[in-house]
């Protein structure tokens, strides 16, 4: 019997992901409504801006790109229904009540926001399936994308008006953008992956760590075409990037003495690897647990066997060894650094979990290839 699939059958697989997740981050999206006790949901960072009628957050602990997108949503919200923007308790308090004439505004405004982190969860579950399609092939990039459109992890994130969920759909947008230049090698696509690069990082920090896969897509690129027009790219990546992380967290650069206390020194002092919770061990084991309790551990279990499969060069065609390439030195450099460091959340390991999927999914291919015959492994 013929047990391979059918040609049309990868894309409707991606499809069918794509909606699960964006039918899922939907769900229970007014949790904890009106109430805002989340910390770093940042629907009010970006009233505050708004009442203020100023771009300047007043804010670095993060960059101001995910603040900006957010106060676009209570904007177009103020814009659409009466009413005014309260985060003190006592209005809070009054909230609940369903005759205030705020609470209407309170709660399409922190939908809204919410709302942009499941269309962010959702796109990246796409994004993953284009961006791997022509190079690993329609099954493994199918199967990558349906891993990541049942992660919890990805849901959880989706339910929170944070940086996170814009913060993967860039980081995977970033990592193909790197692996088409190291491809083409062409100007065009160099300054993309740099802008890219940029907004990644003017979400979060973090980001900065893209400049490890960054690196090693440029290695063959020098074998290539000499050392001299790898750097040329690569550093041309490198200038875009800064140029877009000003343009999109602007007082960085207006402000840059509190920039550099508030932003970078808070960030490397209460992060990895100089980090003041006294006592506390490194991360590397519950980042571990994390992923697998965000990914559910057979699809853990079979990412870390694709990656170990890739270290061991098993991966076949150079295109196809590429983009794996890249993603597992992104894996290995971003849990590498962050488990440095005991301060741990499921929300900081999660910019690898679509890379984490492409892997399970191109591990399925190759085994189901191996029982069912070649067609899941392209």
């Amino acid at each position: 019997m013929d047990t391979r699939p059918s040609d049309r059958t990868p894309g409707v697989l991606a499809f069918v992901a794509v909606l699960f997740m964006l039918i899922t981050g939907a769900v229970g999206l007014d949790w904890g409504l009106p109430y805002i006790w989340h910390p770093d949901e940042k629907v009010s960072l970006a009233a505050d801006m708004i009442d203020r009628r100023s771009f300047d957050p007043q804010y670095f602990i993060n960059p101001s790109l995910h603040v900006y997108l957010v106060g676009a949503t209570v904007w177009v919200a103020e814009r659409w229904i009466p009413g005014e923007m309260k985060y003190d308790t006592r209005s809070i308090t009054l909230l609940t009540s369903p005759s205030d004439p705020n609470r209407r505004l309170q709660m399409a405004a922190n939908l809204m926001a919410r709302g942009l982190s499941v269309l962010c969860a959702a796109a990246t579950v796409w994004v993953l399936w284009r961006t791997t399609r022509r190079r690993l092939g329609p099954w493994p990039a199918a199967l990558g994308s349906a891993a990541l459109g049942v992660s919890l992890g990805l849901m959880n994130v989706a339910h929170f008006a944070t940086p996170e969920a814009v913060l993967i759909l860039l980081t995977t947008l970033t990592l193909g953008a790197f692996v088409r230049v190291g491809e083409s090698a062409r100007v065009g696509d160099a300054m993309l992956a740099g802008v890219l690069f940029g907004l990644a990082c003017s979400t979060k920090y973090t980001a900065v760590l893209l400049v490890i896969p960054l690196t090693w897509v440029f290695l063959p690129v020098a074998r290539r075409l000499g050392a001299r027009r790898a750097g040329w790219l690569w550093t041309l990546v490198g200038v875009t990037g800064v140029v877009a992380f000003f343009v999109t967290t602007p007082y960085a650069a207006l402000d840059w003495e509190d920039f550099v206390k508030d932003g970078l020194e808070f960030t490397w002092s209460t992060g990895a690897p100089a980090n003041s919770l006294v006592g506390a061990r490194r991360s590397w084991a519950d980042y571990g647990l994390h992923l697998g309790s965000a990914m559910g551990w057979p699809l853990f279990v079979m990412a870390l066997g694709g990656c170990l499969a890739w270290a061991m060069r098993r991966a076949g065609a150079d295109r196809e060894r590429r983009v794996l390439g890249v993603h597992a030195i992104w894996i290995a450099g971003f849990w590498g650094f962050l488990g440095l460091s005991p301060h741990h959340a499921l929300r900081f390991i999660m910019p690898i979990v679509p890379s984490m999927a492409m892997f399970a999914g191109w591990g399925a291919s190759r085994l189901l290839g191996a029982l069912g015959g070649i067609g899941w492994q392209r």
